[in-house]
């Protein structure tokens, strides 16, 4: 089977992909011996090779898209999650995991009154990550476009994906590395996505300060989706096996929003039809900037939230999404151009 099947086979799994007319076509298979051939050849089409022999510099590459955050915001989200790979927790505490190598790839997808990123001021600061990498995404399509391109540029076993406005938890490397990579029996199986709780904080340098009551309803809320009914979106910081992504071809191509929606859905849906394949939900939470709540009130963000998910559901394009969520115009993909910014540390 090449590649183009396999990929096809599980774009299907996506209901705004096709599901419905799968379905039909199945349904209407008279040859009841056909059908069964078909039934059979079903998970083969949907298998994931674990082919990881060409990634082989890193164990976990951080892919950061940034589209309006200053200099200063993203060398506290890169500095705060370094600082939380020091720290040890009492389940990890006893740990013998070897030092993971983890390469961070900023993704500068700004508009033109955005600030501007300068390399060398980040750098300079985060100079005790194994590498370090400033690309800038002209390709104007959305989030999920941004994502792509850094993930193109990554070289490790996984990818973790972290909103500029969301602190990762202690010790957040070695959970997902161990996830993924680790010899016990539940690891065993072989997990292609892993998300921690979703978290909110009312200030992003005191993740500790108490969370006021509407805040603490949303919080809760969030648990409740990604914890127990699994269905994690991107701010609960989504690691993917990179073999996995890049097979079914990463990221919606030019999805402006709703890009991590379909990306879960999928290993969701995977998830209930393979019992191999479990979607990891981690117990520890991340972080998110308060900033959106505090800003148009908690009611309105969470229906706002309920609103597009169920619209995205029901038909509406991404773009259609992201002109009510930001009252703005959605983004035009354009042709993407390449700029590098590197520096490494060995």
């Amino acid at each position: 089977l090449n590649f183009e099947a396999r990929l096809a086979a599980t774009r299907c799994m996506i209901p705004a992909r096709g599901m419905e007319s799968t379905n039909s076509i199945m349904m209407n298979v008279k040859n009841e011996p056909l059908l069964g051939q078909l039934q059979r050849l079903w998970p083969q089409l949907l298998e994931i090779p674990n082919d990881e022999s060409n990634i082989s510099d890193y164990d976990i590459a951080l892919i950061v898209p940034a589209y309006r955050e200053t200099n200063e915001e993203l060398n506290a989200t890169l500095s705060y999650a370094h600082q939380m790979m020091a720290m040890t927790t009492k389940s990890n505490s006893n740990n013998n995991q070897r030092d993971l190598r983890v390469q961070v790839i900023v993704v500068n997808a700004a508009t033109t009154d955005a600030p501007e990123l300068q390399p060398q001021r980040i750098f300079d600061r985060q100079h005790r990550w194994a590498s370090i990498q400033l690309v800038s995404y002209t390709g104007n399509g959305g989030r999920g476009g941004a994502m792509n391109f850094g993930a193109d540029s990554a070289r490790a076993h996984i990818l973790t994906f972290l909103h500029a406005d969301t602190r990762l938890p202690p010790q957040w490397h070695i959970q997902v590395y161990q996830t993924f990579f680790g010899n016990d029996d539940k690891r065993k199986k072989k997990i292609n996505l892993c998300a921690f709780g979703m978290g909110i904080a009312m200030d992003n340098k005191n993740n500790n300060q108490p969370l006021r009551p509407g805040l603490r309803a949303a919080h809760w809320q969030g648990r409740v989706r990604s914890n127990y009914c699994k269905m994690p979106y991107g701010d609960s910081a989504l690691s993917v096996r990179t073999s996995a992504f890049r097979y079914i071809g990463g990221y919606p191509h030019n999805q402006p929003l709703m890009e991590d929606f379909e990306l879960a859905t999928l290993f969701r849906l995977r998830a209930g039809i393979f019992p191999s394949e479990p979607l990891h939900i981690f117990s520890t939470n991340v972080a998110c900037s308060a900033r959106r709540w505090q800003t148009l009130g908690v009611p309105f963000v969470q229906l706002t939230n309920w609103t597009i998910v169920q619209r995205y559901r029901q038909g509406a394009t991404a773009e259609e999404i992201f002109e009510m969520y930001y009252q703005t115009p959605a983004p035009r993909p354009e042709a993407e151009t390449r700029t590098n910014g590197q520096k490494k540390t060995d």
